[in-house]
């Protein structure tokens, strides 16, 4: 459902569901993991109103990336959603230039699956865009060589 990058949180929805955790999170690299108990976050809440607005904030935002996902799954290609999903990896500075160089920062398993593809599927889509030479692919290490060019595919199923 997500890839949780260091310093990120998951799991404070059902906190408050008061139910059974359904949650589960699988470590893909060596990680620390701090527990919060529910009562210190319940006792943070009455106390400071702005810790209250971060963390509604918080859920708010992963509510509309959860829809933007499922809206996603629905109407765009594979292939648009792999373009979206390395945009979205690759560093900020690269919406507002020509060419980026990053390392992916999951397996194009969990990617793939992230992106409810095969992984065969998210294969062969990157290897179609590297012989369109809209990117470079070695292991996780992704080129693009010409954002602009990469971001006009996107909007063609």
């Amino acid at each position: 459902m997500e890839i949780v990058q260091q310093g990120q949180t998951f799991g404070e929805a059902v906190m408050f569901l008061d139910g059974v955790h359904i949650v589960f999170a699988q470590t893909l690299q060596d990680s620390m993991l701090v527990h919060i108990p529910k009562v210190a976050i319940l006792k943070e809440l009455e106390h400071d109103h702005s810790f209250a607005r971060k963390m509604m904030a918080a859920l708010a935002k992963r509510t509309h990336d959860l829809m933007m996902d499922v809206e996603a799954y629905s109407l765009l290609s594979a292939k648009q959603r792999i373009i979206g999903y390395l945009m979205s990896d690759a560093p900020p500075a690269a919406i507002g230039s020509n060419q980026v160089e990053f390392e992916l920062t999951a397996g194009k398993g969990v990617i793939a699956s992230r992106l409810n593809i095969t992984q065969e599927h998210f294969s062969r889509v990157l290897h179609d865009l590297c012989d369109l030479g809209l990117l470079e692919v070695s292991g996780k290490h992704i080129r693009i060589p010409n954002v602009a060019n990469l971001l006009k595919c996107q909007d063609k199923p």
